[in-house]
């Protein structure tokens, strides 16, 4: 067995999430390659007019362009690869086998930062993954090979490969992602783990509780001696994370002032107005409203709300009610200003976007279908009754509410939607007794949305409240990309050490046994 990730061939590690992708090399404190996993594309007729998709637009001189032929089985039949002419964008036209009569239509893909949120006509945006498990292999693919050819110009076929995944993806997922590996970037060695354990490895520990919220994906899983228990794991169905807050502090906008921000695509100057007042813009005549889709303007606006999230938003040290915030209405308001000139100074409402994650019932302004993707229409539902909030899960997709109650180990009936705390003494609850204590006193912060202000000091002080006489600990990076990079910490520690190499898949592992292989070695 060869040995990997020692000074001479490191390891490339990768960690696909539904916001971010991070990629770097083993061994690494920080992950070289951190860009946004929603990758914007065009239809052939959208992008060009004209059945000709290898006419570049304009505006994309610095782009790559690939042609290659779809596998649904991500066999051997890939294009070839063509040399980077730029390092921040990628376009990859796709088609069916020329002797097939039903042809996919032909798509460019553009993908890193700032070219993905560009505006381009009748431009879609997409991510590869729903409800944390992989949904477009097409666009999966296209981000590994951005990752490690244009932003760490590292060859796949002379670096093993360490990926990350969910801890309820299935057996199919996790064999597809294996046979991509060894058929398709040619890797000589490949292994996968979940995000709760890297997590805890990036930690320093080998038990914990993991509690993670990323841009779609809220979960709470026991990690005990380097293995996640499955039993313990609890998770919010559908998408609720960050974005779904985002969408929250939207619809509070567009209540409270009658607001809708805009992107700076949209805008080609703007005049000063005072507080609360509407902005006073003059738009781009070349930007046709027809032409703007759903999901980019969506994207746009959620863009926006991330930043107005990380310059006023936090989470208030105490809990409180909608209607009476108690000492929370004396505190300093926060100004801020939109791209468009719209500026507010926030009080009170700065702590009830993130009091969702505590109090969901209670602050939920627009139930979010756990179904709905981002290409899904950005006005908010009409009503309530038209869409459904996400559910609490189990890590076997078990859907808990108040008919249907989960029986885990020393658990009780889950809700429709809980407090992270509430998911947090679940998850406790349901393993076993003398493990409880290990748990309470290693849990473990992971995600974006976990990167509030005060968020671990109320996690802690709601913890100790739910389980009283108990040590509680939290661990957590102190800042927002340390925070949303744990897993790929983890992995990149993982696959470093000396002793690692012997859990590789190897490519003759491989090609005896085939896919089923990873079941075997990556449990």
């Amino acid at each position: 067995m060869p040995i990997y990730g020692g000074d001479e061939v490191n390891a490339l590690v990768i960690d696909v999430g539904s916001g971010w992708t991070r990629a770097g090399f083993a061994g690494e404190d920080i992950p070289k390659a951190f860009f946004p996993s929603l990758v914007a594309y065009l239809d052939e007729q959208t992008a060009n007019g004209t059945a000709d998709s290898t006419q570049k637009d304009p505006g994309d001189n610095d782009a790559m362009e690939v042609e290659a032929k779809t596998s649904d089985q991500g066999g051997q039949d890939g294009g070839p690869r063509a040399e980077s002419e730029g390092l921040d964008s990628r376009i990859k036209s796709k088609s069916g086998d020329a002797g097939d009569s039903k042809r996919e239509p032909r798509r460019k893909y553009f993908i890193g930062n700032g070219i993905s949120t560009k505006y381009r006509p009748g431009m879609d945006v997409k991510g590869p993954l729903k409800d944390g498990l992989i949904d477009d292999w097409n666009i999966y693919e296209n981000i590994w090979t951005y990752a490690f050819e244009d932003y760490l110009h590292a060859k796949p076929e002379e670096h093993p490969i360490f990926a990350s995944e969910s801890l309820w993806n299935t057996p199919a997922l996790r064999e597809r992602l294996t046979e991509m590996a060894f058929e398709k970037f040619n890797v000589p060695a490949f292994f996968v783990c979940n995000t709760a354990v890297l997590s805890t490895f990036a930690a320093g520990k080998h038990t914990a509780l993991v509690v993670e919220s990323g841009a779609e994906i809220t979960s709470v899983v026991p990690v005990f001696e380097g293995f996640a228990l499955k039993k313990g794991a609890v998770r919010q169905e559908g998408s609720f994370g960050g974005n779904f807050i985002s969408d929250q502090i939207l619809a509070q906008l567009e209540r409270d002032y009658r607001y809708k921000p805009r992107g700076l695509f949209e805008i080609e100057s703007k005049v000063p107005v005072e507080a609360m007042q509407q902005p006073n813009v003059k738009l781009r005549a070349n930007v046709l409203p027809e032409l703007v889709t759903d999901s980019f303007q969506l994207m746009t606006r959620r863009n926006i709300v991330h930043e107005y999230k990380e310059a006023v938003c936090s989470v208030s040290a105490v809990q409180f009610s909608p209607d009476n915030p108690g000492e929370l209405a004396n505190q300093p308001q926060k100004p801020f200003e939109f791209p468009d000139g719209f500026n507010i100074s926030v009080g009170v409402e700065r702590f009830k976007a993130p009091e969702i994650m505590f109090q969901p019932k209670q602050f939920v302004i627009t139930p979010v279908s756990g179904a709905e993707s981002l290409a899904a229409k950005s006005s908010a539902p009409e009503s309530a009754a038209d869409s459904k909030a996400p559910e609490t899960s189990d890590a076997g997709g078990a859907k808990s509410n108040d008919e249907n109650k989960d029986k885990g180990e020393g658990g009780s009936a889950a809700p429709r939607l809980m407090g992270i705390h509430e998911m947090a003494m679940a998850s406790v609850l349901r393993c076993d007794i003398d493990l409880r204590p290990h748990l309470l006193s290693n849990v473990v912060v992971s995600g974006g949305n976990t990167a509030f202000q005060m968020f671990s000091e109320r996690l802690a002080g709601q913890l100790m409240v739910a389980a009283p006489g108990s040590k509680v600990r939290l661990f957590s990076a102190t800042t927002l990309p340390e925070r949303s990079f744990m897993p790929w910490l983890g992995g990149s520690i993982l696959a470093s050490l000396g002793t690692f190499h012997q859990m590789w898949i190897s490519r003759q592992e491989y090609d005896e046994q085939g896919a089923s292989i990873v079941g075997k070695k990556c449990q």
